[in-house]
Parts: C-alpha cells; sequence; structure tokens
C-alpha cells in the first residue's frame, strides 16, 4: 500500500503547488482489511473454469446466492490465513519454479538500512547537532525513495513536466514544505532523522518494537501535528473510542 499512498500523497502535494485544478488519478479506497489489501492486491476470489472462463455466476446457480456466496467467504479467508502462514519448506521448491523469491524481500529490507547506515555515516557532527538541517536532509531523502520516484514518474506522464515545477532542487525550505505536506513521507522521515541523530543506534533490516516508535512520535509532537493518537497497545483503544 505504501506504492498507493505515496503516490496519492505526492499527487495531492503537485496539484496544490501546481495549481493544478484537479487530480486526474482516480478514486480508490485507502482503508480496508486482510493481507491482499495491505500489499496492493484486488482481486477477490472467484471460480474459474479451465479455459480461464469466470464460472462463479455458474456456482451461484447450482448451489443458490447464499450459500455461494457463503462458501466464497470462507474460501477468501482461508487463502488470506494461508498467505499470512507463509509457504511450507516442502513447498518452496516448486514456488521458487514459478518464479517465488523470498530471499530478494530479504535483500531488499538490508539494502534499505544498508543505505540508511550510509548515509548516516557521511552526515557531519555540525549537521547532526542542528536542530533543523539533519531533518531537511532526511526530507529531500525521503522525495527519492524508490515508491518516490515512481509516483514522481507516474505523476509527470498524467500531467506532464509541471509536475516537476514544484521539485525543489537544492532547496531545503522548498523539500521540507512538500516532504511535510505528505503525512507518510513526513512519518518516516521523523523516525530516521531521530536515529540518525543518535549515534549509538545501529541500523538493521529489523522493524523497531511499537513502543519505541510510539515514544518517537510522541517526543517528536508528530502525532500532535497530524491530530493522531499513538497508541502502545490496542488494549490502550477502548479508553479513546
Amino acid at each position: 500500500m505504501r506504492r498507493l499512498t505515496a503516490l496519492y500523497e505526492l499527487d495531492a502535494a503537485v496539484t496544490t503547488l501546481t495549481g493544478i485544478p484537479a487530480s486526474t488519478l482516480p478514486e480508490v479506497e485507502l482503508l480496508g482489511r486482510g493481507f491482499r489489501w495491505a500489499h496492493g492486491i484486488r482481486a477477490d476470489g472467484r471460480i474459474v473454469k479451465l479455459d480461464g472462463s469466470d464460472s462463479t455466476g455458474l456456482l451461484r446457480e447450482w448451489l443458490g446466492t447464499e450459500t455461494a456466496d457463503a462458501l466464497m467467504a470462507a474460501f477468501d479467508l482461508f487463502t488470506e490465513r494461508m498467505m499470512l502462514t507463509g509457504p511450507s519448506d516442502a513447498d518452496l521448491p516448486k514456488l521458487q519454479a514459478l518464479g517465488y523469491d523470498p530471499a530478494a524481500i530479504v535483500q531488499a529490507a538490508q539494502d534499505r538500512a544498508e543505505n540508511e547506515a550510509a548515509f548516516s555515516q557521511i552526515v557531519p557532527d555540525d549537521v547532526r547537532r542542528h536542530p533543523t538541517r539533519l531533518l531537511d536532509r532526511v526530507l529531500a531523502r525521503e522525495l527519492n525513495t524508490p515508491d518516490m520516484v515512481r509516483a514522481w514518474k507516474e505523476l509527470a506522464g498524467a500531467y506532464g513536466m509541471r509536475a516537476f515545477d514544484v521539485l525543489p532542487e537544492l532547496d531545503p525550505a522548498a523539500a521540507r514544505t512538500l516532504t511535510r505536506s505528505m503525512p507518510g513521507a513526513e512519518v518516516a522521515a521523523v523516525l530516521k532523522t531521530g536515529r540518525h541523530r543518535n549515534t549509538t543506534l545501529t541500523w538493521t533490516s529489523i522493524v523497531g518494537t511499537d513502543n519505541a516508535q510510539a515514544h518517537a512520535l510522541t517526543i517528536t509532537h508528530l502525532a500532535d501535528r497530524m491530530g493522531t493518537v499513538i497508541m502502545r497497545s490496542v488494549a490502550d483503544l477502548p479508553a479513546h473510542l
């Protein structure tokens, strides 16, 4: 979903800054549930013949709408659980023959961690100690993440080169304004800035604990700026409902 939210966040920022009257992107639902939704998979369960034609309607004719819908709902739940569980070791050879490459996912996470570690090593001490200069550099880096670069290209295709008129080349103030107008990019930048400022921390591909991230977001007052409540546990949720 980050690929999708990056596109729509950047679109909102670009159309505002360039004066484009309205977005050309189609409306989408950003909230949903399940593994498929979180990974941008919009396919629903259906019955398909050997020739590839959809026979879900035929199933409803045979079993009745209520029974067929209950069966399909049970199938969707089963597939959700299967995707969350993941394949067994015995299934891996067949899946890898079809192109499944779990090592690539691990390597991508490691590459991101190594990229942040390399950046942290070249940050001058005066920048690291400065109240805003380190954040400015991290904000600018967020405009060049793979998802954001992909979004820039898509918007350039939709709006022409006008989308690049707001690209803040070598302008920290412009980069700050643009990036901080996109919630996802700002949250990432604020959390990364906190880690880059602390030279005792190391970068790994393992995600930090909820408590650590909640603490980081709380002390930076980011939640207040975005009108969001930060909770350390789902047990805290009822108090806010």
